[in-house]
């Protein structure tokens, strides 16, 4: 990827899993020495609004990656421990629900110092479902946390969305790059496949750099 913040106006079920599932596993392959510390923090946040979007974006991981890096899903519903242990173990790509980040992050189980990339997927749906103060808070600790003012650099968000609602304007104003850059999908999908424009577009834009077979 090319590294600058990008707002993606999308509908669900575009196909527009693999425009980041694909980079950000090249993206990791290419650093796969760094991947066996043990109680390592995650390199990669993904959010999403449910757990069966979760479940959907960790299995496209995981049919990527094979065993190459670690990919944990965390979701409320479900017993906090085994969750925690294998973040205690260290992993490298989180997809979760905002409540459930927000949770292992106050128990002091979640470290996001070290996360390079973000994806906020279905923003409109985590808004509907009242999620909005959950994603700022993580958005902002990312972004603004003590941590970042001496590491290397804030990291790289990618947010998708159905709607340009104003809560996700006000987010990108807000923490995203100057140079962010904004694509909409939505006309072109009406008469085409939707897989196809998603990421053939994202190719066409620079910023999925690596050819699907």
């Amino acid at each position: 990827m090319a590294g600058a913040d990008v707002v993606v106006l999308a509908r669900t079920g575009t196909g527009k899993t693999l425009a980041f599932t694909i980079p950000i596993t090249e993206m990791l392959l290419k650093n796969s020495d760094a991947h066996t510390e043990k109680g390592r923090s995650p390199k990669v946040l993904v959010l999403a609004p449910t757990r069966e979007l979760v479940t959907q974006i960790s299995s496209d991981f995981q049919s990527l990656c094979e065993d190459d890096f670690s990919v944990l899903t965390v979701y409320g519903g479900v017993p906090l421990g085994p969750q925690c242990n294998s973040l205690r173990r260290g992993v490298d790509v989180l997809i979760g629900t905002p409540g459930r980040v927000i949770d292992l992050m106050e128990r002091g189980v979640l470290c996001l110092d070290s996360v390079k990339h973000v994806v906020l997927d279905e923003v409109d749906r985590m808004l509907d479902m009242g999620f909005h103060k959950d994603v700022e808070s993580i958005i902002a600790h990312l972004y603004e946390g003590e941590s970042r003012q001496t590491s290397d650099g804030k990291p790289q968000t990618l947010l998708f969305s159905a709607t340009m609602a104003p809560w996700v304007s006000s987010v990108a104003k807000r923490y995203l790059s100057d140079d962010t850059r904004h694509i909409s999908f939505i006309e072109e999908q009406q008469n085409k496949t939707a897989l196809n424009v998603t990421v053939c577009s994202l190719f066409d834009h620079g910023l999925l750099p690596i050819c699907l077979p």
